[in-house]
């Protein structure tokens, strides 16, 4: 997967959306193609997590204490640990084989550093998905807001 594939893939995780192309690029950069088989676990809850994740293809189970849901094509997971080395909240676990890309949190740290608009960048799509799970969280008769994407 050259650069610009990496590029188009990570405009879909919520962290980044919003990022100019040249901060996607450099975050591109610093992003594996890992490929997983069939019950390799991810991230395992309460475990350190060290990387994010974005599925390039097949689908990996992500779970937490209040559901799961299956992460296809296109799906990131995992993102918390772009901003720190706390314990997952969630479990990760591919189904089927998969190729991911993996964005490593000291890497991505070292490049916020580097770029602190990008780390604005990243404060504003926090700040917007926050506001969308309370207005969701508080809707009467409104779905259980859904944190697997900031986890």
């Amino acid at each position: 997967m050259d650069l610009v594939d990496k590029v188009f893939l990570l405009q879909h995780m919520d962290l980044l959306r919003g990022a100019q192309s040249a901060h996607l690029a450099l975050v591109a950069s610093i992003a594996d193609e890992v490929d997983a088989a069939t019950g390799t676990v991810l991230l395992q809850r309460g475990a350190p997590a060290d990387a994010a994740w974005v599925v390039i293809s097949g689908s990996v189970d992500v779970s937490s204490g209040g559901g799961s849901r299956v992460a296809g094509a296109n799906d990131a997971f995992g993102a918390g640990a772009l901003l720190d080395a706390s314990p997952s909240l969630v479990h990760a676990v591919a189904t089927s084989p998969a190729r991911l890309l993996r964005i490593g949190g000291d890497d991505f740290r070292d490049l916020l550093s580097d770029h602190p608009e990008l780390a604005i960048t990243m404060l504003q799509a926090i700040g917007a998905r926050l506001r969308t799970l309370a207005i969701d969280a508080g809707a009467p008769g409104g779905s259980q807001p859904s944190m697997y994407a900031l986890l």
